[in-house]
């Protein structure tokens, strides 16, 4: 009879582990949504900042509408593509090297020199660019955890990438 006692608190012990493993796994699951979802809302600013941006450039410097309609070609990519898939990250790459382009070539241009409106906007965008690689390391390192504890899975749609 002591024996079955044993045993039957053996299973106990043994399913309060595996529950609260799985729970743990649920929790470190969703740390790592979360940890998108930051990196996502900083893509979502960008993106949205980038009409301003043509439109401010658009009207003060003639001659760069076929940068700005690439400009405005891959922000299009870029929507819609909520979970971190490569895919995605291309499409981010995209924007972001397309950005750096057009504002590599009319920053130091007279008529932008005095707005105001332009120097914010690329004070935003350098800020974006140092807080979103912040993110990344938070979201890559959320997923590490995840798949050093999911036997080397990743949650459903999501993919680690540099």
């Amino acid at each position: 009879m002591e024996s079955l006692f044993v045993v039957i608190g053996v299973i106990v012990i043994l399913c309060i582990l595996v529950v609260g493993y799985f729970l743990f796994l649920r929790r470190v699951r969703v740390r790592v949504r979360k940890a998108w979802l930051n990196v996502y809302e900083m893509f979502l600013a960008r993106a949205d900042r980038v009409p301003l941006l043509v439109e401010l450039v658009r009207g003060e410097v003639p001659g760069h509408e076929s940068l700005l309609q690439e400009l405005i070609g891959v922000r299009v990519a870029t929507a819609g593509k909520a979970l971190p898939t490569q895919e995605k990250r291309v499409a981010e790459e995209a924007l972001g090297e397309v950005l750096a382009r057009v504002v590599g070539e009319i920053e130091h241009h007279e008529k932008l020199q005095g707005s105001a409106m332009f120097a914010a906007l690329l004070s935003e965008f350098s800020r974006w660019d140092a807080e979103f690689e912040l993110a990344m390391i938070g979201y890559r390192r959320s997923l590490a955890v995840y798949q050093s504890l999911a036997f080397g899975s990743l949650p459903d749609g999501y993919e680690i990438f540099s």
